[in-house]
């Protein structure tokens, strides 16, 4: 059998290195999420396989449908989100304004 810290460094595996890399000279980036990231993680939390096969059910009159909940549910909810969000910046987003308005037992079903 042979031992993985004996292969570190030969031609089959030259990029393993047992020391710390030097990192002296990487750029820095910030790590954020912008409104790029935002819409494609809402996207992917919508669209899941269980969607998916229920739209290939329905066939192509889901093409009309995918419209219509976009403009009737997920634009009114991304702007209410907003709106909180910038009125009450706090961290827990929708679970903090559910529980500052309807109290602590629906906050937590919220989450």
């Amino acid at each position: 059998m042979i031992h993985l810290g004996s292969l570190i460094g030969t031609p089959f595996y030259p990029f393993l290195s047992l020391s710390e890399p030097d990192l002296s000279g990487a750029l820095h980036l910030q790590q954020r999420l912008g409104p790029l990231h935002l819409t494609l993680f809402t996207v992917c939390a919508i669209t899941t396989l269980d969607t998916l096969t229920a739209v290939a059910a329905i066939g192509p009159s889901a093409l009309f449908w995918w419209p219509v909940i976009l403009v009737g549910f997920v634009l009114p909810y991304g702007l209410v989100t907003s709106e909180l969000a910038t009125a009450w910046p706090e961290d827990g987003g929708i679970s903090y304004w559910i529980r500052r308005a309807f109290g602590q037992s629906w906050g937590v079903r919220a989450c």
